[in-house]
C-alpha cells in the first residue's frame, strides 16, 4: 500500500471484498461479526476472502494466523498491525 490506511478505510475494505466473494452482508454487520456464524462464509468462500484480502493489502497471511482471524475485527487489527511495523 503506498498511502496509510485508517481503520474505516481497512473496514470499508474487508466490507467490500466481502460482498465481492457473493456474500450478502446483514444490516447488523460490525467489527465483531464472525466470518462463519454471523456472516455465513463457507469454506470456499472464506479461502477466495483470504486471497483477496492478501492482494487487497499486499499481505501475507500463513494459514495459521488465518485459523485464528476469525472476525473482521481480528482480520482489522492483523492489518493494521501489519503495517505499524
Amino acid at each position: 500500500m503506498s498511502k496509510r490506511l485508517t481503520r474505516e478505510e481497512i473496514m470499508q475494505i474487508l466490507l467490500q471484498e466481502i460482498h465481492s466473494v457473493g456474500v450478502s452482508l446483514p444490516e447488523n454487520v460490525s467489527e465483531k461479526s464472525s466470518f462463519q456464524e454471523d456472516l455465513k462464509m463457507d469454506s470456499l468462500a472464506l479461502i477466495e476472502y483470504i486471497s483477496r484480502i492478501e492482494q487487497a493489502f499486499q499481505v501475507e497471511i500463513s494459514d495459521d494466523e488465518w485459523q485464528t482471524l476469525s472476525t473482521l475485527e481480528l482480520v482489522l487489527n492483523y492489518v493494521e498491525e501489519y503495517y505499524s511495523k
